[in-house]
């Protein structure tokens, strides 16, 4: 790297990154300076000035986003990879309804007005049950009202 000054601006940036413990982007974004101090690149005005207005922001995910994908686009840094599940879902969906309907589950679709779905809820959570166990609870005590009856 070349022993020149940076500029107020482009030490700034430094520091930020330094101070948000983004590490992993400081060399890259000193390679990025000096290739453009070399013109080998040419980054626009309007460029620095975005970088600029995002450090000054401050918030960490804006800022890595932003020096990402600058240096990604000049090939400074390879793209993270995208994390592809291998499963397949339909498989996977169908194998477990299968499952469940040979234990005996049969699926049921209802529509439920808002005041009761929002009491569903409010039992669900209070109990900390799932909506199977809820169904379950109440139908347990229907069934034991009309024994009595």
């Amino acid at each position: 790297m070349s022993t020149k000054k940076l500029s107020k601006n482009n030490q700034k940036v430094i520091d930020v990154l330094r101070e948000k413990k983004l590490n992993y982007l400081i060399v890259p974004f000193k390679k990025m300076i000096e290739l453009e101090n070399a013109g080998e690149i040419n980054i626009h005005k309007m460029s620095w000035k975005k970088i600029m207005q995002t450090v000054y922001q401050g918030y960490k995910s804006v800022i890595e986003k932003e020096i990402r994908a600058y240096v990604i686009h000049y090939g400074l840094i390879a793209p993270k990879r995208k994390r592809e599940d291998t499963r397949i879902s339909k498989e996977r969906v169908k194998s477990y309804r299968e499952n469940k309907k040979a234990l005996g589950y049969r699926q049921v679709s209802i529509q439920v007005s808002r005041d009761d779905y929002r009491r569903l809820q409010a039992y669900k959570e209070h109990f900390g049950l799932t909506y199977e166990q809820a169904i379950h609870k109440l139908l347990a005590i229907v069934k034991i009202k009309e024994s009595r009856a």
